[in-house]
C-alpha cells in the first residue's frame, strides 16, 4: 500500500507568503522522512478568502526535495 499527503496549502489573506511555503517544504521535506510515497498539491478555485501557490511550481520546487517521490496535482472546487 502506499500513502500520500497534502500539504497545508491554503492561509489567510493576511498571512506571510513566504512564511507558508517554508511550512509547505518542511511538510514535504518531513513526509519525505518518514516513508510517504507522494506529494499532492491542490489547485483550488472560488475562495477569495484564503491564498494558495499555483499548483505546478510548488510541486517543481517540491521535486528537489526527495527523487523517489511522486508529485501530483488534484483539484477542489469550494464556495
Amino acid at each position: 500500500m502506499q500513502f500520500g499527503v497534502i500539504p497545508t496549502y491554503a492561509w489567510p489573506v493576511e498571512g506571510s507568503h513566504r512564511e507558508h511555503v517554508t511550512n509547505i517544504i518542511s511538510q514535504a521535506e518531513l513526509a519525505a522522512k518518514v516513508g510517504f510515497d507522494s506529494i499532492w498539491f491542490p489547485h483550488s478555485f472560488l475562495n477569495a478568502d484564503y491564498n494558495r501557490f499555483q499548483p505546478i511550481p510548488m510541486l517543481g520546487r517540491l521535486a528537489a526535495i526527495d527523487e523517489t517521490l511522486d508529485l501530483g496535482v488534484t483539484y477542489f472546487f469550494s464556495e
